[in-house]
């Protein structure tokens, strides 16, 4: 009930002119977990030194981190000038609540801050997400997870904008909210770039910050800024593996190629070697030849008659190299019909 009244009592403080820094007002976080804080400025303070002071009470809050000092091991913090938007980033050690003002720092006058509050339990936060930074492009969705603990009233909203209960439109997007078990989802479609920037999830009093990042539909590999340095090792490793692959079928194929053509050699070389032995066991044989029929060639019709006598016709002629020899004379040219082979009995 306190929580509330303070909450009220601070929206009347910026009436009266702290008015000039936007961010979350209750917050919930585990012990030893990190949350992030996002703060929206004014344009007229761009320039100036942005810090994270910690206390109940403004006037009273030290200094935790300034934008020109280095990050130390509990706090961090980064400026978007473009965006107007400073973050601070807390490392949660011990189970305590914490009391902290976004605040700008103005030379010769008073100083302007906007309180939050941090909410630390030693078990799941009550309202929390699984990661505070989304990235996508047409279409995301985000859980934002609760306890039943908490009261009722959910919906989603842009910092410095406006909020959806349950369907609606922010900046463009169309936005619905869905509760389910223990949790609502929070669906937003035809997401642009200028959609980018911070939203929270609200229930119950309690709001949980969240980073979207959104690029465009075409963009197949997001932008140095929006990836993190393990997305970017995770890109440069599946150049690789692509790269891998296609080395292996190449050498695939060469090994493939290389058994054909070994195998084709392997098949030619028999039936070479069976050619040259069948034309060295013909050569052998020569010796062991039948000539059915030996007819001299004709020379011409006119003189068919008076060569008869001088040029002999052998019906058979047996040559073997042990056997008997015939021999017919010579004529100038022969014709063998036929030849075989002839078998003698030794």
């Amino acid at each position: 009930m306190a929580t509330h009244l303070f909450s009220i009592l601070l929206i009347l403080l910026s009436l009266t002119g702290i008015d000039n820094i936007i961010t979350v007002t209750e917050v919930s976080v585990k012990a030893g977990s990190s949350i992030s804080i996002p703060c929206l400025y004014d344009q007229r303070y761009r320039n100036h030194k942005k810090y994270l002071c910690k206390g109940y009470y403004w006037n009273t809050c030290s200094y935790e981190i300034k934008t020109n000092q280095r990050n130390s091991k509990m706090y961090s913090i980064s400026d978007n000038m473009t965006q107007l938007l400073f973050s601070v980033t807390i490392q949660v050690i011990a189970q305590d609540t914490g009391d902290y003002w976004c605040a700008v720092e103005i030379d010769g006058a008073k100083d302007v801050g906007a309180y939050f509050h941090l909410s630390v339990s030693k078990d799941l936060p009550k309202l929390y997400v699984n990661n505070q930074t989304v990235k996508g492009s047409g279409d995301v969705k985000v859980t934002c997870n609760h306890s039943d603990r908490i009261g009722a009233g959910m919906r989603w909203c842009r910092l410095g904008g406006p909020c959806v209960t349950k369907s609606g439109s922010i900046g463009g997007a169309a936005v619905t909210v869905n509760p389910v078990k223990n949790a609502f989802v929070v669906i937003m479609k035809n997401l642009t770039k200028k959609n980018s920037g911070w939203y929270w999830c609200e229930r119950g009093g309690l709001q949980m910050p969240v980073n979207l990042f959104v690029h465009e539909k075409s963009t197949t590999i997001p932008t140095n800024d929006i990836l993190t340095s393990d997305e970017r090792q995770q890109s440069r490793l599946t150049h690789w593996e692509v790269l891998i692959i296609i080395l292996s079928v190449l050498v695939f194929a060469v090994l493939m190629s290389l058994l054909l053509w070994r195998t084709f050699l392997k098949r030619q070389k028999p039936g070479k070697e069976k050619s040259d032995k069948t034309v060295r066991s013909n050569s052998q044989n020569e010796g062991d030849l039948v000539y059915s029929t030996v007819v001299p060639k004709q020379k011409g019709s006119v003189q068919k008659n008076q060569e008869s006598d001088d040029s002999a016709t052998c019906t058979t002629a047996v040559i073997k190299q042990k056997a008997q020899q015939k021999v017919c004379k010579e004529s100038e040219s022969v014709i063998y019909s036929s030849v075989g082979h002839l078998q003698i009995d030794s």
